[in-house]
Order: structure tokens, then sequence, then C-alpha cells
């Protein structure tokens, strides 16, 4: 097969230390100064030269190798490649009976892949929407529209797209409400203003609370999920983690403040965050933002004197903190009068 000739071919620049740009330009990957050093970060986090970045070469292959099927050929190839355990997916759907489920994703991996296994194995059992970025507005989402209209168009797949838009959002909530899964991938957003900061992989990272405010609003369970690649070859592994529970799933709000609800899914959101950090961190230049990952600081802003109450009042309002109990946290005065 012509496609397991280019990996063959292929499979050399893996361990190449050496930059070769005409080779990114052909792979789409036109890497700024500041996105080659984090992606050399990247690699040096995975400890695999710089050549192990150029495994886009698969995702390449992998697309040409969709485009050029039909669904039951497509459907059958991905089937092929899949070497998921699916019971702890499975074991979820079982303790999350009758309520919806929030399968939560990031761009690592073969994660497309992953996404329509998922699809295809949940759509018997219950409704699919899969929710992203609308194309206008996040470049290369085309794709998946391209997959949903030769995979998933017709009304008896049972599988739904839903874009990132106030519509969008409805849907997910209504759906989930009826006991629908919906695919989610939150490690995305539009507007920076709109995020929180949560540690992950030894840097900050700017991520949206909605894949817990959506659990939360509906009382779904989130099942977090990673697709990772298998070495040289096409094919693909999704790694399933327990499901995770809101504290209180049911939004009471006369009983909590606008705070207490954010903290919870902070909470909840950051704990995802570190499930993922587990299965990814092996391969995190497989993750698609790494080239701008390592190239964040944590930097200290400058605050003005009116400014620093404030402030204060965000630390010790903050879920960390406030979890230690009030005792762990005493401010003294430890100057002296004269």
């Amino acid at each position: 097969m012509l496609e397991d000739l280019m990996l063959t071919l292929g499979r050399p620049m893996r361990f190449s230390r050496q930059r070769h740009p005409r080779l990114e330009r052909w792979l789409g990957l036109d890497l700024a100064p500041s996105e080659l050093a984090s992606v050399l970060q990247g690699c040096a986090a995975d400890r695999v030269p710089l050549g192990a970045y150029y495994w886009y070469f698969q995702k390449l292959v992998m697309a040409r190798l969709l485009r050029r099927r039909n669904k039951r050929e497509i459907l059958a190839k991905i089937t092929s490649l899949d070497q998921s355990n699916y019971e702890q997916l499975l074991h979820a759907e079982m303790l999350a009976e009758g309520r919806g489920l929030v399968v939560a994703i990031p761009h690592h991996g073969h994660y497309i892949l992953s996404i329509v296994a998922l699809a295809e194995r949940l759509r018997s059992r219950r409704q699919v929407l899969i929710f992203y970025g609308a194309p206008a507005t996040h470049s290369g989402n085309e794709l998946f529209d391209e997959l949903y209209r030769v995979l998933f168009e017709s009304v008896e797949s049972n599988v739904v797209v839903i874009h990132d838009t106030r519509q969008g959002l409805s849907s997910a909530i209504r759906s989930l409400k009826e006991g629908a899964a919906v695919i989610i991938m939150p490690d995305v957003h539009k507007r920076e203003s709109d995020t929180y900061l949560i540690p992950f992989c030894e840097r900050p990272l700017n991520v949206m609370l909605g894949t817990a405010a959506l659990a939360r609003k509906t009382g779904a369970a989130i099942i977090p999920a990673v697709s990772v690649s298998n070495g040289n070859r096409l094919g693909f592994e999704t790694h399933f983690a327990s499901a995770l529970e809101l504290e209180d799933a049911t939004p009471h709000p006369s009983n909590h403040d606008a705070v207490d609800i954010i903290h919870r899914d902070y909470k909840l959101t950051a704990k995802l965050f570190r499930i993922y950090e587990r299965s990814m961190s092996a391969s995190i230049i497989h993750w698609q933002h790494v080239r701008m990952h390592y190239a964040r600081v944590a930097p200290f802003p400058k605050l003005a004197e009116n400014e620093i109450e404030n402030v204060a009042e965000l630390f010790f309002n903050d879920v960390r903190v406030r979890s230690l109990g009030q005792a762990a946290i005493r401010i003294s005065d430890t100057g002296s009068s004269s």
C-alpha cells in the first residue's frame, strides 16, 4: 500500500536532530523562532530529537488516506487502526445511566480518529454531539465538517455536529439533560479574557471552565479521554480515565454564590488537566499546542497600591487556599511601635 511505503520512507526523519524548513513548509509547520524554541523544549521533555516533531507526516498520510475513501472504507480503516480498550468507557456509561456524558478529549495524537471511533461506538446507545469551533473562527476545523458530511450526515446516524455558538451551547445543554453524549475539546478558547490559568506540564495554561459548567448545569458525568499515537505506524489508542463528578452536581443558585460556583468548576477543570498530563507528558510533542506552550511564562504583574487588597481577596478566595482551612493561614502585624 502506498501509505505504508510513505511511512517507511519517512521514518528516518524522526531521528533527525537538525531542522528542515522545507519539510516544515510541506507539512504546514511554519515555525516562528519562539515556536521553534517551544517545540525544542517539548522534545527535551520527551527526550527525543527534533525530528520526532515531524510526526505530523503521519497525520498528512492519514488525511490523504481518508479523503480518498467512502464512508464504509473510512470506518473500516479507523476500526482496524483503533487499539483502544473501551472497558472504562462502558463502565462510566453504566454508572451514569440515565444521565448525559461529556467526553472531554484534547488536541493530542490522532484525536480526530479517536473522536470518530467514539461517535461510532456510542451512537447506537445514545445521541452523540461533536462540539467544536466553527471553521470560520478555527482554521483547520473544516476537516471535521468534511468528515461529518461523509460519515454522519444522515439522520439515522444519531450523530450531530454543533459549533461553539450560543445555539450550539443551547443544543449541548438540552441534549445532555436528555442523556446524550457530547464530545468536546477543552484545550482551546476564543478569548483569553474568558479563561483561567491552571498549571499544566511545567507551564501556566489558559483554559475555559466550559466542560465543568456543562456537567454542573446538566448533571452529566465527565469522561476524560486522550488519543495516543502508536509509534511509527498509523495505529492509535484512546486512553480513558474514571468519570469525574462535581462535588455538588445539582446547582443551587440560592445557596452558592457565583464565586463558589467558579471555584467548583475550576477545581474540576484542574483535576481534568492533571489527568491529561499523566497521559500526555510522555508524548507532549504530539499535542497541537506544544509550539506555543513552552514559550509561556508566568509574569508577575505590577500592582498599584490601591489594587493590592483586591488581589489579596482573590488569593484567599482561591479554592486551593480555601481548602486548607482557616487555621492554615494567618496574617499578623510583625512591625513594632516606637
